[in-house]
């Protein structure tokens, strides 16, 4: 996803001997910045580290396990090619097609005891997990999000019960035009055509109808 204002990092920005460079969150530059366009360019000092800034985000710009960032900067590499401190990271990754999340996992695993025998003094005791990048995004959330889903349906299903107790007592008012058009030669297949057409267009309308509205509270 492309900055509105400004570039994206360059290759070669994430070296030691590379100017630090960083761009900012949209919420960021609205708050911080006022929405200025001559904030390229400005330093700002993250971790007492003077920072270049270089672009804004799009507002609608998130991801999911960086959560709600203010200031994105690449990963610099370490200028001593012997610090095996960097223990917290994390990394994302595609898996090919023939690759299970198991063969993942034991592969991880393998290396991260070789490192282990290889370098016991830093890497003794450490790990490394595979996990789905859904299950890192959800996390302790899925218990809720399981609630609100259950929620969600137990309310369409009364929808659905009072709708069709409206069109039973619809269809009951309608006896004596169903008599009429079944008199005139109206198939009762083409009785039944028209009904379940009128129920489509019932379910188109008031799906568009949710689907306008949760747009709206989500946009809002």
């Amino acid at each position: 996803m492309a900055p509105i204002v400004g570039r994206d990092f360059r290759a070669g920005e994430d070296t030691p001997s590379a100017p630090r460079t960083v761009i900012l969150s949209y919420a960021t530059w609205q708050n911080r910045y006022g929405k200025r366009h001559d904030v390229l360019g400005q330093v700002v000092t993250l971790d007492g580290v003077s920072n270049v800034i270089i672009g804004v985000l799009p507002p609608d710009f998130h991801f999911a396990p960086a959560g709600s960032a203010e200031f994105w900067t690449p990963l610099c590499e370490s200028s001593d090619p012997n610090n095996r401190g960097s223990h917290g990271l994390s990394s994302i990754a595609r898996l090919n097609d023939r690759v299970t999340l198991e063969m993942a996992s034991s592969e991880m695993s393998s290396i991260a005891q070789q490192l282990a025998k290889q370098y016991p003094d830093s890497d003794q005791g450490r790990g490394a997990t595979v996990l789905p990048l859904t299950e890192v995004i959800v996390g302790s959330l899925r218990p809720i999000l399981l609630l609100l889903l259950s929620g969600a349906l137990l309310l369409l299903l009364i929808a659905c019960v009072n709708v069709s107790g409206l069109m039973l007592v619809r269809s009951e008012n309608r006896r004596h035009e169903i008599a009429v058009r079944g008199a005139l030669g109206a198939s009762r297949m083409r009785l039944i055509r028209q009904f379940v057409t009128e129920g489509v267009m019932l379910a188109a309308a008031g799906s568009s109808i949710g689907v306008c509205a949760a747009y709206g509270r989500s946009s809002g």
